[in-house]
């Protein structure tokens, strides 16, 4: 009974919102859609993890272009519980000699099951970049292989060091940003709450 007045009440939303069938020819899509529609093409639907992440890797390399000879690309490890957290460090030119630079910690998207450090490469180029702001991004845990919570654990850790060690990597503790996108930006919403 309470769907049927739901669906009652939400009718006059349908129909202003789905007209009915498109008439004529379809209309153009945009040029950055058309790009990500074209990496897809050929790549199978799977059902195994290895399958998607290898679909994941081919996918995302189609979309990647590399950055400009104006970033310092390097990558670091970190220590976080008891191992290494592999973290892609990007510096921007105009701040190599900066000792205070404002920074951001990407976390990338992915289900928190198929991403890494490659396939995020001209994302976080981007933020550096358009940001002028040291970038790093995590490598961290992925499931099913590691649950919940070990990718919020390594979030945390890596955005702990980068404020504890600011100083020490040339950057400005007051001026550390956390961003993700899709399972990471989940991620960094839940690194600031622990915080």
């Amino acid at each position: 009974m309470f769907f049927s007045r739901l669906i009652d009440r939400c009718r006059p939303w349908r129909l202003c919102l789905l007209p009915g069938p498109l008439k004529g020819p379809m209309p153009e899509l945009h040029p950055e859609m058309q790009v990500i529609i074209k990496a897809r093409e050929g790549i199978p639907v799977t059902a195994s993890i290895d399958d998607e992440r290898l679909n994941w890797t081919t996918y995302s390399a189609r979309l990647t272009e590399p950055p400009g000879g104006d970033m310092q690309i390097d990558d670091l490890g970190i220590a976080a519980e008891g191992r290494t957290v592999a973290v892609r460090r990007y510096r921007p030119a105009a701040l190599a000699d900066d000792p205070c630079a404002p920074a951001v910690t990407y976390l990338h998207g992915g289900g928190l099951m198929k991403a890494y450090l490659d396939s995020s490469d001209a994302i976080v180029w981007g933020y550096a970049e358009r940001g002028q702001a040291v970038a790093f991004s995590v490598d961290y845990r992925l499931t099913p292989e590691h649950p919940y919570p070990a990718a919020l654990n390594g979030a945390y850790a890596v955005t702990e060091h980068l404020c504890e060690n600011a100083s020490a990597l040339g950057l400005d503790g007051t001026r550390i940003a956390i961003a993700g996108d899709s399972a990471g930006g989940n991620l960094a919403a839940a690194v600031c709450r622990v915080c």
